[in-house]
């Protein structure tokens, strides 16, 4: 617990500044474009990720991902050879700037700052919510998916009704 105090400031510390940088960057979001994630995932919750479809996914990490597609993948068929208990996800992110310019995603190009540029990497910060569209498995290769994800904006209505849900049950239901 303690050390999830302490690193509980350097989070909030990065999130403020990739929301600054997110801020500094609204040329990168005039028109819609496609991000890459190459992951792999367990048979279960690859599972629960199907039965979620249409739904919304919250994501509870910082997440890096690319503009190009053969980066990720790349790190899937980096994954493959690692740990065949895994399958293998492409996730396919849209990025339509007239849901990010209502909704709190903040995403960041990030290859400027990277060790690595050319890997075109972007990165979204913590608690992005994302709207699972499909889910499919390629005709390639059996044990790779491919997952379809949707910025959701704020104003979505499920997104709208699950924060009133959660603001309830923390607040107590005055009914």
């Amino acid at each position: 617990m303690d050390a999830l105090i302490k690193l509980s400031f350097f989070i909030r510390d990065l999130d403020l500044q990739l929301e600054q940088l997110h801020e500094e960057q609204p040329a990168n979001f005039q028109k819609s474009f496609t991000i890459f994630r190459g992951q792999g995932l367990s048979k279960k919750d690859l599972q629960s990720l199907s039965n979620s479809k249409n739904g919304l996914l919250s994501l509870n990490n910082f997440l890096s991902s690319s503009i190009k597609g053969d980066m990720a993948i790349g790190f899937v068929q980096d994954a493959l050879h690692t740990n065949a208990s895994t399958m293998d996800i492409i996730f396919l992110m849209t990025i339509d700037p007239n849901k990010t310019l209502t909704s709190t995603t903040r995403l960041v190009m990030f290859d400027v700052y990277s060790a690595l540029p050319q890997e075109k990497e972007t990165l979204f910060v913590m608690h992005d919510i994302f709207r699972v569209s499909n889910i499919k498995q390629t005709i390639k290769n059996n044990h790779l998916w491919e997952v379809q994800l949707t910025v959701t904006s704020d104003s979505d209505p499920q997104l709208a009704g699950l924060a009133n849900r959660i603001k309830k049950d923390l607040c107590g239901s005055s009914e």
